[in-house]
């Protein structure tokens, strides 16, 4: 009987908490959507402020990207240029740079998704890109992407010309 009530209680307290969690991200006072990431630090008062010099760098993938370079590229004329990753190694992943492609937080929005819903809170710091150059490399990544979503649902390459895949008709491998 004892346990019983103590595991109700437990839910309870559990449903508050994540209650609570909820709340705050609806309402926009949640200190996840200060979560640093490249370019920023959270000062004393809990806010993003940014950091020149890996803004600097942020800027440039940006640059590299739209002027044509892969990611590959950039990861490689990053670390020829001795410039460490968010990490401190001196290499960079292809992933941490496609990430900072993607990140709106570099143009001051913070967004936090969960598996219920998306919150997006629009300025909520200073940008380091504008949203116009933001969204035009996302509109050149979607161009670039071997990737495409069938009907339904698969993902399928464009180019099959370096690819494994089997071809439907035949079976046989795509080269």
């Amino acid at each position: 009987l004892y346990g019983s009530q103590a595991q109700a209680e437990n839910l309870n307290l559990s449903e508050n908490i994540k209650w609570g969690i909820r709340r705050k991200i609806e309402n926009g006072s949640s200190p996840i959507y200060n979560q640093p990431y490249y370019g920023f630090r959270v000062n004393e008062t809990a806010e993003l402020v940014i950091l020149p010099k890996e803004a600097d760098v942020v800027r440039r993938i940006f640059a590299m990207y739209l002027c044509g370079m892969s990611i590959l590229k950039i990861k490689a004329a990053l670390e020829a240029a001795g410039i460490t990753s968010p990490t401190g190694k001196i290499t960079w992943s292809k992933r941490t740079i496609d990430m900072i492609l993607s990140n709106k937080k570099y143009c001051g929005f913070s967004v936090i998704k969960s598996s219920e819903a998306s919150y997006e809170i629009e300025k909520n710091h200073e940008p380091i890109i504008t949203l116009e150059l933001f969204e035009r490399t996302q509109a050149t990544k979607a161009e670039r992407t071997n990737i495409e979503i069938s009907e339904d649902g698969k993902k399928l390459r464009k180019n099959i010309k370096f690819t494994s895949q089997r071809s439907p008709e035949t079976g046989n491998l795509r080269t």
